[in-house]
């Protein structure tokens, strides 16, 4: 797993496996530095890799209080869509969507035509990263 920032929008990019728990944290950790918690938003990409019950706890309890969590999970996995359904229990604007569902997937996160760009470059940055194939293709 790893993470980057652009403006109010934290991106998180996942391959196949579980991460770890200092990956997870340092995620939570880049979310907390925004100045205002209310306009953060997050947009992740993963290959079906999802936090574990604990993790999923920590984010609830850190961050996902009162609604807060603009979310968009973009995921070919049925597993992480069930996963994301989990934490829709606990934050209703967190919300899956296939990588062909992309657009859809910023339009949720209100993001504008700069925004997009940015997010698109960065996550298929860190996906190189991670060794894994490109994702948002349009």
């Amino acid at each position: 797993m790893l993470h980057a920032t652009v403006g109010t929008i934290v991106i998180a990019v996942h391959g196949p496996d579980t991460p770890p728990d200092s990956e997870w944290n340092a995620y939570i950790e880049e979310f907390e530095r925004q100045r205002d918690l209310s306009l953060a938003r997050n947009f992740v990409c993963t290959d079906g890799g999802a936090p574990t019950s604990t993790q999923r706890r920590a984010i609830n309890e850190r961050l996902l209080q009162n609604g807060r969590g603009l979310c968009a999970v973009v995921t070919g996995s049925s597993l992480v869509r069930g996963v994301v359904t989990a934490l829709n229990w606990f934050n209703p604007v967190i919300k899956a969507f296939s990588p062909e569902q992309a657009r859809a997937a910023y339009a949720h996160l209100n993001m504008t035509t700069q925004e997009i760009a940015l997010v698109r470059i960065q996550v298929e940055r860190l996906r190189k990263e991670l060794g894994l194939e490109p994702m948002l293709r349009e």
